[in-house]
Formats: C-alpha cells, sequence, structure tokens
C-alpha cells in the first residue's frame, strides 16, 4: 500500500465517529452491528468523566450520543487525542469486553495508568506553556 494511502487513512480515521472508532478498536466490531451500542456509549461517557478529572477541559461538557460525534468534536490537539483514543479504547475494553486472562488484564490496567499520567503530564506541561 502505497505510504500517501496510508497516510490518508491515518487523518480520515482521526476525525471519525468515536462510538465506531471505539467498537473497531474492541475488536473489529461493525459499525452497523448495534446492539451493544448503548452500553458502549455508557461506558465511553463514564471514561470521559473521568478524563475530566484527569484535567481535559474539552471532557467538562462533552458527551457521546450517538455515531455522529466525532474525534475532531470531542479533541483538536492530535497529540492529546492519541492519548486519549487509546485511553478511552483500553478502559471500555474492560469494562465491556474483559480479557480473561489476569495476565492480560494486568497488562492493560498498567497500560491505563501509564496513559492516566502520560495525559495528565500533557495537560500540565500544556498549561505551564512546554508544548
Amino acid at each position: 500500500m502505497p505510504l500517501e494511502v496510508i497516510r490518508r487513512d491515518t487523518v480520515t480515521q482521526s476525525n471519525d465517529s468515536i462510538l465506531n472508532g471505539i467498537k473497531r478498536l474492541l475488536g473489529g466490531i461493525s459499525a452497523d452491528y448495534t446492539v451493544f451500542d448503548s452500553e458502549i456509549i455508557d461506558y465511553i461517557n463514564n471514561v470521559i468523566s473521568t478524563l475530566s478529572e484527569l484535567g481535559v477541559s474539552q471532557a467538562d461538557t462533552f458527551y457521546v450520543n450517538d455515531d455522529s460525534d466525532e474525534w475532531s468534536d470531542f479533541i483538536e490537539d492530535q497529540r492529546l487525542l492519541g492519548f486519549v483514543k487509546i485511553y478511552i479504547s483500553q478502559k471500555v475494553k474492560l469494562y465491556f469486553d474483559p480479557p480473561s486472562s489476569s495476565i492480560a488484564v494486568d497488562a492493560i490496567q498498567k497500560s491505563i495508568a501509564e496513559n492516566e499520567w502520560r495525559i495528565a503530564n500533557y495537560k500540565t506541561n500544556s498549561i505551564k506553556g512546554g508544548n
């Protein structure tokens, strides 16, 4: 696949539906398969509340209602968005479809803790003018 196509796909995906993006990261749940959408949306909004506590001010007033809410509506800062996407997907994974292996759960929890630190650190440095 040519590099231009990969870049274009990456850009397109960064502005796609939050719900469909999380469903994709949960193991490739099709956008057309909506049986669990309300449950997944509840989990996403729960994690967004946690992001507010971590200092992501955009999370104070943002709420996912359906698949029309996009990442670009939530966070414009691409670096922060990268941290946030992974954080939300991992937290939702543990709520919605936790691995059966305790080792896998521990690994995801460690990654979540690291992303919490990265988000808080990034926000702190942004406030101080470091980013």
